[in-house]
């Protein structure tokens, strides 16, 4: 399975669009369409960016659209899983440290050369843990608005 970049680099090039022209019509900043065709979702300053402008560049393309945001979804699930494990990593070295600078001999010298215990874990709460569920079903229709309520008249 191609990544969503190759999907959208490959899919502007087969209809001849240059990303002057993609920008003009999906009013995505150039820049980001080139990260987006690149791979790179860091100049994007929060997923709901990413996944707004990949829709909204999918759906100029005429490509299939759920089938582009699940594949963006497992590439971000990859994302958040490599974090979690360098966090995981992370903790274990300061771990590792608190607990060589606390046994002896080396406490002796540990306190002597100012070294400190460490406690810049990484923590999360609770509810952090549980990845969100989350439905990205775009056949569905939204449910209707309710209307809002008109606002009395008001009488001078």
């Amino acid at each position: 399975m191609s990544t969503v970049a190759e999907q959208l680099r490959s899919a502007r090039e087969a209809q001849k669009l240059t990303v002057q022209q993609i920008a003009d019509a999906t009013k995505i900043r150039t820049d980001h369409i080139h990260a987006l065709e690149k791979g790179d979702f860091s100049v994007f300053s929060a997923p709901i960016y990413i996944r707004g402008s990949v829709k909204n560049y999918a759906t100029r393309l005429k490509l299939d659209v759920p089938k582009v945001m699940a594949t963006l979804d497992d590439e971000l699930a990859g994302t958040e899983n490599r974090i979690a494990i360098e966090r995981r990593n992370y903790n274990q070295v300061v771990q590792d440290y608190n607990t060589y600078i606390a046994l002896f001999p080396n406490s002796l010298v540990a306190s002597m050369a100012g070294f400190q215990r460490n406690d810049a874990y990484f923590k999360t709460e609770p509810g952090a843990r549980q990845a969100p569920k989350v439905d990205f079903n775009y056949d569905k229709k939204p449910a209707p608005a309710t209307p809002a309520p008109t606002p009395a008249p008001v009488h001078p």
